[in-house]
């Protein structure tokens, strides 16, 4: 398995353009960045799967709140991965068989789109000040449909 990695700097999402160190930073011109993994796994869209990246079921989306998370490696282990963000979401066995199936969809990542990551959280908190589903509808199906 070939190790890739992508690193936020600031601004800016890297792909190759940066060094790693030996302590698993990823420095550019002396900054910085965030380092994130890939899991070697692909969405139904073909696009390649980054620990920080936002996922959905794209089945399940618009019945459930709860059908999306963000992929995150888990600190210690193996190239152990984990859903998180949303504490209802399905779990990693679910998510891998979700990613066999062709159903889960990256909409973005918690880097370039945070905006994303609201509405969808939205989308499940139950507050009196929470948007109501039917008005936050048009953006789910726009998340959906429109992946950065």
């Amino acid at each position: 398995m070939a190790w890739k990695f992508r690193a936020w700097f600031r601004n800016r999402m890297l792909y190759n353009d940066f060094t790693i160190t030996p302590d698993g930073k990823a420095v550019l011109n002396g900054r910085t960045g965030k380092l994130m993994a890939s899991t070697n796994l692909r969405d139904c869209d073909g696009r390649e799967i980054y620990e920080g990246d936002i996922v959905v079921d794209v089945e399940r989306i618009l019945d459930s709140g709860n059908a999306w998370g963000i992929v995150t490696m888990n600190p210690g282990k193996w190239i152990s991965t984990m859903i998180t963000g949303n504490p209802d979401a399905f779990c990693y066995g679910d998510f891998l068989d979700l990613v066999d199936k062709g159903r889960i969809r990256v909409v973005g990542n918690i880097y370039e789109n945070p905006d994303t990551l609201m509405t969808l959280k939205r989308w499940i908190v139950r507050a009196p000040d929470r948007v109501t589903r039917e008005e936050s509808l048009p953006e789910i199906i726009r998340i959906i449909n429109n992946p950065p």
